[in-house]
């Protein structure tokens, strides 16, 4: 009991008013790695995701709707017997890009398992040479593929670890390179309400694309989830909070809020601040029987287009 209040406080709404006041004030701010090639991995092809701002490494089984997806966010993330989960999506990204994505994860042996792939294509590049024409030669275009399998499991009741490993190849006009990763995860379930994940994404390396190889997008990224219920209006209320730390020391902070009510209707929004750029995201999502269809979009911040994403899961 506070006496000078006269309340007693609850230290989850404590924890919830913190983090909210972040979220308005400081979550969603990034950096682009201007480093890196392969940027489509930063990208993830789940629109809830996306909606959220791009946060995630903290979801959990409260948190609700599992699959191929999430894993790519964190590999850690456990459920006790999600079921099997099949999951398609479109993206169209900046620059009119089209992001493909395909997966299936179940449950089996103790383990969650998923595999996935990623297919990203560009096109309408002009072909030019050292001549000042002034029609191009013609057209080329660029394409990246991901395909990869992941596994996670309990190692205690509260923490469980994953891991993933994923092929990686990328064509742009004639050249042709490929490589591979690996991302680890883990994830503290501190109460049904709160949990804690972190990652080491896209430990790796790419052979030579002509002359030099693409480095890629290697983070270590930490968050936390939220996860809280209204029965007396039957809503859901999740909220996530990430930190990502890349190798050539750039920071990036983002996190999303999330209201479901009675598991059937969701939205969600989120925040980010790139390049001295204030980007909010969108989205919401629908579940009739098996299928969840979730829309997700991100506000430009340049002339490079509107990324609109659309994913839908279906649980057998």
């Amino acid at each position: 009991m506070n006496r000078n209040l006269g309340i007693i406080v609850d230290p989850m709404k404590k924890i919830v008013l913190t983090l909210s006041l972040l979220c308005l004030t400081s979550l969603g701010y990034s950096q682009e790695y201007r480093a890196s090639g392969l940027a489509f991995l930063q990208v993830n092809p789940d629109s809830r995701l996306s909606a959220l701002g791009g946060s995630g490494v903290g979801l959990g089984e409260q948190s609700g709707q599992m699959g191929p997806g999430i894993y790519l966010m964190n590999p850690a993330i456990y459920a006790e017997d999600p079921g099997t989960i099949v999951q398609a999506g479109h993206s169209i990204w900046y620059a009119e890009a089209g992001i493909e994505f395909l997966g299936i994860a179940f449950p089996a042996y103790g383990w969650n398992w998923s595999t996935s792939i990623t297919s990203v294509n560009l096109t309408g590049f002009e072909l030019r040479d050292n001549r000042a024409l002034d029609e191009p030669l013609g057209e080329f275009g660029a394409h990246y593929l991901r395909a990869g399998v992941h596994g996670s499991r309990a190692l205690t009741p509260k923490i469980s670890a994953g891991a993933r490993i994923d092929y990686l190849y990328e064509k742009i006009y004639y050249d042709m390179a490929s490589g591979g990763s690996v991302s680890l995860g883990v994830q503290y379930e501190y109460s049904d309400q709160l949990r804690f994940g972190a990652t080491l994404n896209h430990l790796g390396g790419m052979g030579k694309l002509h002359n030099e190889s693409t480095p890629l997008p290697t983070s270590l990224q930490v968050g936390m989830g939220i996860s809280r219920d209204i029965p007396e209006i039957n809503i859901d209320y999740n909220m996530f909070v990430d930190a990502a730390a890349y190798l050539d020391d750039l920071l990036a902070f983002s996190g999303g809020y999330e209201f479901v009510y009675q598991r059937f209707f969701a939205v969600r929004g989120g925040l980010q601040y790139v390049n001295d750029a204030v980007i909010p995201s969108f989205g919401a999502g629908i579940r009739w029987h098996n299928l969840i269809f979730d829309y997700g979009l991100v506000l430009p911040r340049h002339q490079l287009g509107t990324p609109h994403q659309f994913s839908v899961h279906l649980l057998l």
